[in-house]
């Protein structure tokens, strides 16, 4: 199991978004959970109450490997 956080500042405008893309295996993924249940989706609603222009990215994919993960880069 790992859990790989990536993240990717875009670097357009001082008031630009950022984007935090996530990739893991099934945890990220959120297998067997809703999609808004994935913790992916509810550290975007931590981020979203805390007023940041933050978009989280879940590129989780279950069964993935650390080598798999690494391919997807």
């Amino acid at each position: 199991m790992y859990v790989l956080i990536a993240l990717w500042f875009l670097q357009t405008a001082d008031s630009a978004p950022q984007r935090v893309v996530i990739l893991g295996d099934s945890l990220t993924a959120g297998y067997g959970l809703s999609p808004d249940l994935a913790y992916p989706a509810l550290l975007q609603k931590k981020v979203d109450a805390e007023g940041l222009a933050v978009t989280i990215v879940n590129a989780g994919v279950s069964g993935d490997t650390s080598a798999g993960g690494l391919r997807r880069l």
